[in-house]
């Protein structure tokens, strides 16, 4: 039971204590005398915090192993530990698919890569599926001695020279099998490696060279979904098949041995455990579990190999990619870093510590154990007269080979031999996909437009519809746009606005109707020299994992001055100034790759050694404006005199009113150069200086003109720009009118009150017009309003400049299936409700939180009044958010709420939560909360909670959904708490957090 958000608390209720179901009562009760003696102590001796004060800890000293692309760190202060094994399992069946037809040529692929590691591999199996039949000759050889031995049937001497022969074939076996051994993990090793990068570098090839439409269609999808990781595991899926083929051939070979012999049920009780439990000492790897270590990927070959891994394969790059032309570059960089990393390892310390433990290890160890207990049991018979059960031997013998080839090999090995051969096929199929755009031959621009300065631009009753929409995005759109002009294309959501820029890219290609650039029909130009005289910057950008001075030089990677470019964009972009404030400036990655964990072994003290390596790869937080920023700088960059078209979707969507008004200066200045569409749902600063505007509904265009124009026209878009313009004035009346209503009811409110029908009386606010209906565009006017004063707030910019604090909208990383039965982000969402997901500034301990939330005139007990219910339930779930992320498994429900009313809240306003984290322990957690007025900053709710974490709560939360759904600020971090509420981060590995 994962609880995220608390029930409804009744308001007649909430000041009593809410006791937990009865499956809960495994839960120990929280006790009062002593703990509150001890809390009261700390708080004394802390200036009133129950927090323990830290104890100061000298600089850990680390000595460093590097292990591949790997660097482990130990402490140096620890002394020798012996590592404790684990009993581990680990079959990669299910994973890779296979297709017989494309087996052939993926052995003889895979072969080119590495000759003689191949050849040294297959000769190692072949001499490995030959050596159990081998040895249990031996063995039937050394029974047959003891046999003969027990008898008299063989003089003492005769048997003695035998003896020592099987002995002898007994010790080559066993060194050969370790020669074997060692031989096929160091060839495996170096040749799995060249295979994961030889598919790697194909599919990252052909990936970032597909268009949208491809990779939009369902079909295509699920085959790329199926190879995706498939180069990692290519070497795998061949030595899964070589291993089947092998074991059923050791195992026909053993058959053969083995034919004609009985078991017998008789048995020695010593043979008979040690059969049963020789295969799982056998199977005993250190792993690393009991060495004390911090592990992080420090090669920078291949972090930036998959960097540009992830640059090539996500389709939410894929239109800025494809959009700048950086395709040959990502190929040739990632090259070029695959070549520097050569066949470094890059397996998991944590998981292959027994493959490399050197030249002797338990697995050698185990095999010496397997035929001890036979050698001696022979050696006793030979030397002496007693009987003996020799049935009982051959038992034993055959149980612990003859089950361990069958049942391993054959059942475990060979359950997905089929499906390894349909992703062979499913593979080479992803391969062979080409682009989806069907390339022009005229390069652009043509020789008659060589000079002309822009890009002129004409759609012809152009349709088009995406792969899976079932309607069409545009229909029948036609609108003519001249070299130089400023165009702003406006319209509801899901117009068509920009589904307009990305035909106009050649991200798609229209369905019906014709697009002219310069005269010419846009299929005639070649894409890349079309997309090259494009700088678009899209609504849904996004930041690449590289450093910013590289993000921004990716707008163009070919500039000659790269480092003065840089510099120039970031200013033009408004983002120089805060990147100088950064510590590294432009060297800084803002989200960087996290590959460091803590092993298992490390206790409390070892996590706050090992804590100041893992910061080093912190990401660094900005705001909405500053990642906006970033992008603008990277447009700049590509800005060239190669380019002719400006397309800015939403550009100022998170900018401040300044910040907007300066990027549209400079932007406006290089009209008549270059053309420039802008897709905005703002009017104010562009629209009265545009050229043409085009106002689009459902897909069409339904008016065009000037702002004047169109303001005389009286149709929708004077509709639209009227409702924005009064959408502001309207929101002061309705402040002013809030303010007088509270200024009248509180006067005969006290603390706790249940708003009496009397006092009620004495609140007469103005009447205000109905909300918007949510879902129309008087609604997204209405919320992008409410938006634009939520990011403008003075608390929200104060909060954002707060060093160790975060921002998160955990709303918006809600499904929207969860929505639909959720209350608050549900059911009260939309305009005179809850019209703005709330807003989350969070202590990156997860100690203190503030929530700013805006509350409409929907949401009243009585007219003007926010209901109490409403009140004591937000305050329960932002409660419930702070307690649950210090629970060390993230999953609590609310044992008690207490909520105590000091003032009424007006409604239409934006309200602070301000909830701490009052004392954590184990399972146990207490926290606190206000919420007060924005304007006003006077509280008006206060409440205490206690939140209790089930036994077995640890099952609930296994991949760290509860994390994601909070918008927490690290999805892979816990947090254990100890019995003084201390509470320690624990990394965990990114394999459990996948």
């Amino acid at each position: 039971m994962t609880v995220l958000t608390s029930p409804l608390a009744d308001a007649t209720t909430l000041t009593t204590l809410t006791k937990l179901d009865s499956h809960l009562s495994d839960v120990d009760s929280v006790k009062s005398g002593s703990e509150t003696d001890e809390t009261d102590k700390l708080k004394r001796e802390n200036n009133g915090s129950d927090r323990p004060k830290p104890v100061p800890q000298s600089k850990p000293l680390f000595r460093e192993e590097q292990r591949g692309i790997w660097t482990l760190y130990y402490t140096v202060s620890e002394g020798w530990k012996v590592p404790l094994p684990t009993l581990v399992y680990e079959w990669n069946t299910g994973k890779i698919k296979s297709a017989l037809r494309d087996l052939w040529r993926f052995i003889r692929e895979v072969f080119s890569l590495g000759p003689l590691a191949l050849t040294i591999y297959f000769a190692s199996w072949i001499v490995s599926s030959i050596l159990p039949s081998l040895r249990l000759k031996n063995d039937s050889d050394l029974l047959n001695l003891a046999e003969k031995a027990l008898a008299g049937r063989i003089q003492r001497t005769e048997a003695i020279t035998e003896f020592r022969r099987i002995v002898i074939e007994y010790v080559v076996a066993l060194v050969v099998g370790y020669v074997v051994r060692k031989l096929k993990t160091r060839s495996s090793s170096i040749v799995e490696r060249r295979v994961a990068l030889h598919f790697d570098t194909k599919l990252l090839s052909v990936r970032s060279r597909l268009e949208l439409g491809p990779t939009e269609d369902p079909a295509i999808e699920s085959k790329i979904s199926r190879v995706t990781g498939y180069s990692s595991e290519a070497w795998s899926s061949l030595s899964s098949i070589i291993d089947i083929l092998s074991s059923t051939g050791e195992v026909i070979a053993i058959a053969s041995i083995l034919k004609g012999q009985l078991i017998s049920p008789e048995g020695v009780n010593l043979f008979g455990i040690w059969a049963l439990i020789s295969p799982l000492v056998s199977e005993l790897h250190g792993h690393g579990d009991g060495k004390v270590f911090y592990a992080k990927i420090t090669n920078q070959n291949w972090i930036r190999m998959e960097a540009f891994s992830q640059l090539g394969n996500w389709n939410c790059y894929k239109k800025e990619i494809l959009s700048s032309g950086l395709e040959e570059y990502i190929n040739s960089e990632y090259a070029r870093a695959m070549s520097k990393l050569g066949d470094l390892t890059t397996k998991n310390p944590a998981y292959v510590w027994s493959s490399d433990e050197g030249w002797f290890g338990l697995g050698e160890f185990s095999q010496l154990l397997d035929t001890v207990p036979l050698l001696f049991c022979t050696w006793s018979a030979v030397h002496s007269s007693s009987g003996a059960s020799l049935a009982a031997m051959i038992r034993t013998q055959q149980t612990s080979s003859a089950a361990r080839s069958a049942i391993w090999s054959l059942l475990f090995k060979g359950r997905d031999l089929f499906s390894l051969f349909r992703t062979i096929t499913t593979l080479y199929e992803v391969l062979q996909m080409k682009p989806g755009i069907e390339d022009g031959h005229v390069i652009y621009p043509d020789e008659e437009h060589t000079d002309q300065k822009g890009m002129a631009i004409e759609f012809k009753g152009v349709s088009f519809g995406y792969p899976s929409a079932p309607n069409k995005a545009l229909n029948n759109l036609s609108f003519k746009i001249e070299p130089g002009q400023l165009c702003v294309i406006v319209g509801e959501n899901g117009c068509g606005k920009s589904t307009t820029i990305n035909l106009i890219n050649r991200l798609y290609d229209c369905n019906s109707g014709e697009i002219y650039i310069d005269g010419r029909p846009i299929r005639d130009y070649k894409v890349s020299t079309l997309r090259a005289a494009g700088n678009i910057m899209y609504q849904d950008y996004h930041h690449f994992p590289f450093t910013i001075k590289e993000n921004i030089l990716m707008g163009r990677p070919d500039s000659e001055n790269p480092d003065i470019d840089i510099e120039n964009a970031a200013k033009l972009g408004g983002a120089y100034d805060f990147i100088q404030k950064l510590p590294l400036g432009l060297e800084t990655n803002l989200e960087p790759k996290s590959t460091g964990y803590a092993s298992i072994a490390c206790g409390e003290s070892d996590q706050e050694k090992f804590k100041s390596i893992g910061e080093i790869e912190k990401p660094v937080k900005l705001s909405g404006g500053e990642w906006q920023r970033l992008a603008i700088s990277r447009t700049y960059m590509k800005n060239s005199e190669k380019t002719r078209l400006l397309c800015y979707d939403e550009p100022s969507a998170s900018l401040d009113p300044k910040a907007e008004a300066d990027m549209f200066e400079r932007l406006r200045n290089l009209r008549g150069e270059k053309t420039m569409i802008f897709v905005t749902h703002r009017f104010g600063h562009l629209t009265k200086h545009a050229d043409l505007i085009i106002y689009i509904s459902e897909g069409s265009v339904i008016e065009q003109g000037t702002h004047k124009s169109l303001l005389a026209q009286g149709g929708e878009y004077a509709k639209m720009y009227n409702i924005q313009s009064e959408a502001f004035t309207a929101r002061s009346r309705g402040v002013a009118a809030a303010l007088l209503a509270v200024s009248v009811g509180s006067a005969s409110y006290v603390a706790g009150s249940l708003y009496p029908p009397t006092t009620l009386q004495l609140i007469n606010p103005p009447p205000a017009p109905p909300a918007p209906t949510f879902g129309t565009q008087e609604a997204e006017i209405y919320t992008a309003a409410l938006e634009e004063n939520l990011q403008n707030l003075p608390l929200t910019k104060e909060l954002r400049q707060r060093q160790g604090w975060y921002e998160s909208r955990p709303y918006q990383n809600y499904p929207e299936e969860r929505r639909r039965h959720s209350l608050t982000s549900g059911t009260l969402r939309g305009p005179g409700k809850l019209a703005l997901p709330p807003l989350v500034f969070a202590k990156e301990d997860e100690s203190e939180a503030i929530v700013i939330i805006h509350v409409g005139r929907s949401l009243c007990g009585h007219d003007g009044i926010v209901h109490g219910g409403l009140l004591a339930t937000l305050l329960d779930e932002t409660l419930a958010r702070n307690a649950i992320l210090n629970l060390p498994s993230k999953v609590g429900v609310t044992a008690n709420l207490s909520v105590n009313y000091r003032a009424p809240a007006r409604a239409d306003q934006f309200i602070t939560i301000h909830t701490r984290l009052d004392k954590a322990n184990g399972r146990k957690v207490t926290v606190s909360g206000t919420i007060a007025s924005v304007e006003t900053k006077e509280v008006l709710t206060e409440a205490t909670a206690l939140f209790i974490q089930p036994k077995y709560a640890h099952l609930l939360n296994v991949h760290g959904e509860v994390e994601k759904l909070l918008g927490a600020r690290n999805n892979t971090t816990s947090q254990e708490v100890g019995p003084d509420g201390a509470k320690k981060q624990v990394k965990v590995p990114q394999e459990a957090a996948v």
